[in-house]
Formats: C-alpha cells, sequence, structure tokens
C-alpha cells in the first residue's frame, strides 16, 4: 500500500514536490520497520526470549514506527492542500519547544517499549508485588527502568497540552492549528488514563495495544498540529 501511495504520489505530483518527497520517505521507513521487524525474528529476539540487545531492538522499532507515521501524516497534509513550510525561520523559543515535545514523546514511546517488554518478561500477580520489583536491587535492569515511564509520561503530557494551549492562542484565526491542538489535548488525556487503567490491570496485552494506539495517535496530532502552525507562521516553499 505505502509502495502504491509512493508510485501515486510520482504520477500525481511534479518533481520536488513535498507529496513525492513524504510518500517515498514512508516508502523507505516502511522498508527498514520490516528490516527491523525481520531482525527481531532472525536474532530469536521474540517472545519471552531475552537478550542483551533486545531492548535496542525494541526501541529502534518503536522510533521507526513513529518516523513513518511522521511522514505518513505529512503526505496526507500535502496532499490536502496543506501549507509547505521550514523551522529556518522559525523563532528560537518555538523551534526549542517543539524539540522539547519531540524527545519527550520519543523518550515516553521508548521508555514505553521497555515496560511493556519488563511486564511480558517478568509478569507480576498483583500491583504491590509489581511494584516491588521495580525498586528492588536484585531485579533486572528493565524492572528498575519501567517506573520512569509513567513519570515521564506525566511530566510529557502535561507539557505538550501547554504547548497545545499556547499554540492555539498564537494561531487564533488558524482552524487547523486549533483542530489539532484541541484533539492533542484531547488524546493526551485519554493516554494518560489508559496509561494508568494498563498499569492498574498489570499490563494485559489488550490494553497494551489500546496505549500503543493512543501514543501513535499522540503523535499524528502533534506532527499535524506543529505542520499546521508552521504553515500558518511561515509560508516558505521547500525548496526543491
Amino acid at each position: 500500500m505505502v509502495l502504491a501511495l509512493w508510485i501515486w504520489a510520482w504520477r500525481k505530483y511534479e518533481k520536488g514536490s513535498p507529496v513525492r518527497k513524504m510518500a517515498f520517505l514512508s516508502f523507505l521507513f516502511i522498508i527498514v520497520e520490516a528490516a527491523i521487524g525481520a531482525g527481531l525474528v532472525l536474532t530469536g529476539n521474540t517472545a519471552t526470549n531475552m537478550t542483551a540487545t533486545r531492548p535496542i531492538w525494541m526501541m529502534a522499532h518503536l522510533i521507526t514506527t513513529f518516523s513513518l507515521l511522521a511522514v505518513l501524516s505529512l503526505t496526507i497534509w500535502y496532499a490536502g492542500g496543506g501549507k509547505r513550510f521550514t523551522f529556518k525561520n522559525t523563532p528560537s523559543v518555538v523551534t526549542l519547544l517543539f524539540a522539547l515535545a519531540v524527545v519527550g514523546i520519543f523518550f515516553v514511546g521508548a521508555s514505553g517499549s521497555l515496560a511493556a517488554l519488563s511486564s511480558m518478561l517478568f509478569p507480576s500477580g498483583t500491583l504491590a508485588e509489581g511494584m516491588a520489583k521495580d525498586f528492588a536491587a536484585s531485579s533486572h535492569f528493565l524492572l528498575r527502568l519501567r517506573v520512569s515511564h509513567p513519570i515521564v509520561a506525566v511530566i510529557t503530557g502535561v507539557f505538550l497540552i501547554f504547548l497545545a494551549s499556547w499554540l492555539r492562542g498564537r494561531a487564533k484565526e488558524s482552524a487547523a492549528v486549533k483542530r489539532w491542538s484541541d484533539r492533542l489535548s484531547i488524546l493526551v488525556i485519554i493516554q494518560l488514563i489508559a496509561g494508568a487503567a494498563t498499569l492498574l490491570m498489570l499490563s494485559p496485552i489488550v490494553m497494551q495495544l489500546i496505549h500503543l494506539l493512543l501514543a501513535d495517535l499522540v503523535w499524528i496530532a502533534f506532527v499535524l498540529m506543529t505542520a499546521a502552525f508552521l504553515g500558518e507562521e511561515q509560508p516558505i516553499a521547500l525548496s526543491t
């Protein structure tokens, strides 16, 4: 399907079009995504098997997924008539806020993948047992790292809500910024509630999948909010 998207963009849009560029990157990232998935299988990092490199594979898988979703979202953004943008003339404070948000989202995602892995490899019968494992000096390092995920998730979630509100106020006349900032804030709140529910329910697979889906939706909303805001702030054409 992504290959078909790239071919469609190549046939429909002229050379230098951002739709072409984003569609090509989408195809590139899905190849990388498949390669990482194959690597996990070929190196035996599946099911309950645990090697020293499995956490790295898992984080790489998550980061590639986010990158793929970003370029797919921007393909749709540009194909739907979204304005071109760059960070070239963006005020440094705005660039810094966006950079902090991206780092925070990626860190939450990476720590979440490790938390899910640790819950699968080292299941607990009760919440108290799980928390005891998190702080026990004899526990596996993944369990001791697991506690960082909800802390960073809450901090990042609050930051994203404030960022969305700030951008919404700065771009009052932009319906797209308003729409995506509102969606981002709502999704963050739902995600934090789902995260708490996942923790209290001892991370069942169904809740982990819902949690991952919401993480993807939060990231997509953030990407499109950023595109909408920068497109309104500086309608500068991308270089061809």
